[in-house]
């Protein structure tokens, strides 16, 4: 999780930097293979691992949030590159990753919970 963060952080502060086609291009395959692509894939995962009986409603949690996101986002942007321009825009965006979504994952996201001698769902081991 901490990898990709700060892969995806650094892929949007090198969007600022683009200064041609190939460099748009490669910007954009780093930010959508490791923004919906990576960090979905590891957020999904981190909650079938630690959720059994309540996966449904973690799921779904995570859902909403997800939709909350690309409905507010989209606003936030807007207002960047309205008042700093695109590049900055993107520099500003690769902070806010830096900054929120790399000490979340690092203090947050586990392994199983077996490796910690927890159970999903927040079980007690039998023992």
């Amino acid at each position: 999780m901490v990898a990709i963060a700060a892969l995806f952080a650094l892929a949007c502060v090198g969007m600022g930097l683009v200064q041609g086609v190939i460099t748009l291009g490669l910007g954009f395959i780093a930010i959508r293979g490791l923004g919906q692509g990576a960090l979905g894939l590891i957020s999904v995962n981190a909650i079938n691992l630690w959720f059994v009986q309540r996966r449904g409603l973690a799921l779904s949690l995570s859902g909403i949030g997800f939709a909350l996101g690309i409905g507010t986002f989209p606003l936030l942007i807007e207002g960047l590159i309205t008042q700093y321009g695109w590049r900055w825009a993107y520099g500003l965006l690769g902070v806010l990753v830096a900054v929120t979504i790399l000490p979340v994952g690092a203090v947050v996201f586990r392994r199983q919970p077996e490796d910690y001698g927890l159970q999903p769902d927040g079980r007690l081991p039998r023992g």
